[in-house]
């Protein structure tokens, strides 16, 4: 049974968490971009890679606890007595977000950490692309919550 004061929270929480993964969406994408330009040798851009390079991460983190957070009220109220039983389809898609998700927090790390000191044009690409494989999982992970949660969210009526 999960602690009463997160049940009781569950909606502001899954609310706060689509909000901070909104937001980590829109800086994944900007730092992807930002970093192919800067690979293409825009040096102007150089700022907002270190900005967005700073940014994603505590985005993606936050969002990223935030769902831990929300994840023992999701499993007893939503998960075991609803999807695994009516929609196992959603539930392992629910799955394959979470595997995604993870996947995506060393991606954005690294990225960011590369895009944080001047490198030589190898070393853009390679953040370059691993800015744009983890801003894609960023968007795979948001796609699929919202997915998940149209179906069935936390705080619904039984």
């Amino acid at each position: 049974m999960t602690p009463p004061f997160l049940q009781d929270a569950a909606r502001f929480t899954l609310i706060l968490h689509a909000v901070v993964g909104m937001a980590a969406v829109g800086a994944a994408t900007h730092l992807a971009t930002y970093s192919i330009g800067l690979w293409r040798g825009k040096e102007p851009w150089r700022w907002h890679v270190r900005l967005f390079g700073l940014i994603v991460p505590i985005l993606f983190l936050s969002q990223f606890a935030i769902g831990l957070l929300l994840y023992p009220v999701y499993r007893v109220t939503v998960r075991v007595p609803y999807l695994d039983v009516k929609a196992p389809l959603v539930s392992a898609l629910f799955d394959i977000k979470e595997h995604c998700a993870a996947l995506a927090v060393p991606l954005l790390i690294v990225a960011s950490l590369l895009a944080r000191r001047p490198a030589a044009k190898d070393v853009r690409r390679i953040g370059a692309l691993l800015a744009v494989v983890g801003a894609a999982l960023v968007w795979l992970v948001a796609l699929l919550g919202l997915y998940v949660t149209s179906y069935r969210a936390v705080g619904a009526a039984p």
